[in-house]
């Protein structure tokens, strides 16, 4: 009985330990501090944000107006694709699943690396997180000290920290005029009556409009 007790006690003292934390950048600076379902800033002194059910809230309470992003999923390495939710709007921002976040995108199709924008990998206790733009490291916490949505809320910070929705398209718009000057490309201008509607772009494999460099606005052929 007591060896049993004595089991009971360490696997509780784990249970108690595995749910606080820091985040920190890559530069060692901590992002916010996790305690239970509560995101703190780095000083500990104020909550930023706190969980219930599947929805992150500002503050310290759960009132409508105080809802700061949704989520259909609070774990980020899901094999089905979920979707984060800006307070009050009906599209979102975001899609995640195996761990690698996109831009929003009607259907798995679109499941591609011109959308990827941030991914995260395991590297021995760490969870670190990666700009798909260039693989550069953003952030890390222990993967084993915080619950699984600190995965969720430190994507969704990073993605807007460092604007990766921009900088994935200027990498993107920066390839396919690569490609352009290597392949050519063959233009679509549509008119209405003598104004131009907008100039489309094809390369064989993308179109896209000319001046515009969101991946949300490409078709790539699949080949059908």
């Amino acid at each position: 009985m007591p060896h049993f007790i004595l089991v009971l006690f360490l696997l509780l003292s784990a249970w108690a330990t595995a749910s606080d934390g820091y985040v920190y950048l890559a530069n060692k600076e901590k992002l916010f501090y996790i305690n239970e379902n509560n995101i703190l800033s780095p000083d500990k002194s104020t909550v930023l944000y706190f969980t219930k059910g599947n929805i992150f809230f500002s503050g310290t309470a759960d009132d409508r107006q105080n809802i700061f992003l949704l989520t259909t999923s609070m774990i980020a390495a899901t094999n089905k694709t979920a979707y984060l939710y800006e307070k009050d709007s009906r599209q979102a921002a975001y899609s995640f699943s195996n761990n690698q976040f996109y831009t929003f995108r009607q259907s798995q199709r679109d499941e591609s690396e011109a959308h990827q924008l941030l991914y995260i990998t395991e590297t021995g206790k760490w969870l670190a997180f990666y700009a798909a733009y260039n693989d550069s490291l953003l952030a890390y916490f222990e993967k084993d000290s915080l619950p699984p949505f600190a995965s969720i809320i430190t994507a969704y910070a990073l993605l807007e920290k460092y604007d990766l929705v921009n900088k994935k398209s200027m990498q993107w718009q920066e390839t396919t005029n690569a490609n352009q000057q290597q392949h050519g490309f063959s233009s679509i201008k549509p008119m209405w009556g003598n104004v131009s509607a907008g100039e489309w772009i094809w390369d064989g494999q993308v179109l896209r409009p000319r001046w515009n460099a969101d991946p949300r606005l490409a078709w790539t052929y699949d080949g059908q």
